[in-house]
């Protein structure tokens, strides 16, 4: 009688479970992730529902003054009524072998033209404005949390003397663009709580933007 391999069938089952145990892995991180993402999803949904205002996923898009930022803008998700935009959105990144940078900015359109100028965060690594061909000025700075930015002097020294600074936190890029004010909040979740504290703060500076009441910007 031939010998048998009796070590065979214990190869081929421990082959099978470790096989099995990857599968399941990989099935319940998928899970995970859908069940994670769809639970974020309804509760934009819900904060939207509740603001009376439309969210939007694949149906997302860009208003023209978050169209001009960056290369390949794409949005991913929007909040949006009449005059306002929250926005997660994404650009393709200078070195083409890094994942693209991702931003999350809040839209007011006030109606009137304003100049290209706003308030970059000094300890930002990275920043809205920085996708926007503007100059710093010398001898701008309202405080030692921004630094003012712009495309024309006058109009950065008005920003300046305004009271704007005061009321933005330190890690919140402020932007006029277009007819558009724009505030960056990029380094902080995209999520209810977020948005209720911004549109506090953005109702506040609204009212404090100069070149409103039909003012020239030239």
């Amino acid at each position: 009688m031939l010998p048998t391999d009796s070590t065979s069938p214990s190869w081929l089952l421990l082959t099978l479970m470790i096989v099995m145990l990857i599968a399941s892995g990989w099935m319940f991180s998928r899970l995970t992730r859908r069940w994670t993402l769809g639970r974020k999803l309804a509760a934009l949904r819900d904060w939207a529902r509740s603001q009376r205002m439309q969210f939007h996923h694949t149906d997302a898009a860009l208003p023209g003054s978050v169209a001009r930022l960056g290369t390949n803008p794409r949005a991913l998700l929007s909040i949006t009524d009449s005059r306002t935009w929250i926005i997660q959105f994404q650009t393709q990144s200078p070195d083409a072998s890094q994942p693209p940078a991702r931003w999350h900015v809040l839209v007011r359109h006030l109606g009137t033209p304003l100049p290209t100028v706003g308030l970059r965060p000094l300890k930002a690594t990275s920043s809205l404005l920085d996708l926007l061909p503007m100059r710093t000025f010398a001898g701008m700075m309202p405080s030692e949390r921004f630094m003012v930015v712009g495309l024309q002097r006058d109009k950065a020294l008005t920003l300046e003397a305004s009271r704007i600074s005061a009321l933005l936190p330190a890690d919140i890029g402020l932007i006029l663009l277009d007819d558009a004010l724009l505030l960056d909040f990029s380094s902080r979740p995209y999520d209810g709580i977020e948005f209720s504290r911004l549109l506090m703060i953005l109702d506040q500076i609204t009212l404090l933007v100069p070149w409103q009441g039909g003012s020239s910007v030239a």
